[in-house]
C-alpha cells in the first residue's frame, strides 16, 4: 500500500494518486478510484500519520497526466477527491 506523493498546501497534507494515460482523454473518461484503492490510501496515509506522530488536516487529491500523439503532457487535479469516510 502506497501513496505516490505526499506534499502540504496551507496546513493539509495532501495525499496524491497519480493516473497516467497515454492518451489525451476527456476528463469524465479518466479512471475512477475504486473502493479497494480508496481502501489502501487510506490505510497508507493513516500508517503515515502514525509513524510520523502527525495529527494534522488531510485530504486525498487525484492527479490525471496524460500525453497526446506529439508527447505534449496535460496534467489535471482534482483536490478532495474522496472523502476519508467511505
Amino acid at each position: 500500500k502506497e501513496i505516490d506523493i505526499i506534499g502540504m498546501e496551507e496546513g493539509v497534507v495532501v495525499f496524491y494518486e497519480v493516473k497516467f494515460r497515454k492518451k489525451k482523454t476527456h476528463f469524465f473518461n479518466y479512471p475512477v478510484i475504486t473502493l479497494k484503492k480508496k481502501r489502501n490510501l487510506l490505510e497508507a496515509a493513516d500508517n503515515f500519520f502514525k509513524e510520523h506522530g502527525y495529527e494534522m488536516p488531510f485530504r486525498f487529491d487525484v492527479v490525471y497526466v496524460s500525453v497526446d500523439e506529439n508527447n505534449k503532457p496535460s496534467i489535471k487535479i482534482l483536490k478532495d477527491a474522496f472523502s476519508p469516510f467511505i
